[in-house]
């Protein structure tokens, strides 16, 4: 399993360096996704902690981090270079 897993990823790179638009307006995209799903995520659990002492900051972080994926997403093929290069530069 392993190796066909490497082989997955060795053809992913192939691809991402052979079309490289492709592969940034992809990983932005995928960016945002996660980017939303975190934030869900923090959100729910800054709710679960709420009677704990600073569970608020939770719900700050998920609050941010959600408008984040948002506005990654709403701008999203059109800033993708702008975006890659602030967030992971």
């Amino acid at each position: 399993m392993g190796i066909a897993r490497g082989h997955v990823y060795v053809l992913a790179g192939v691809y991402l360096l052979l079309n490289p638009i492709a592969g940034m307006v992809s990983l932005t995209l995928g960016l945002a996704i996660y980017l939303f799903a975190e934030g869900f995520l923090e959100f729910i659990l800054g709710f679960r902690l709420r009677p704990v002492p600073g569970s608020g900051w939770l719900f700050f972080d998920g609050v941010v981090t959600v408008l984040l994926g948002i506005l990654i997403l709403w701008t999203w093929p059109l800033n993708s270079a702008w975006v890659l290069g602030t967030l992971l530069g």
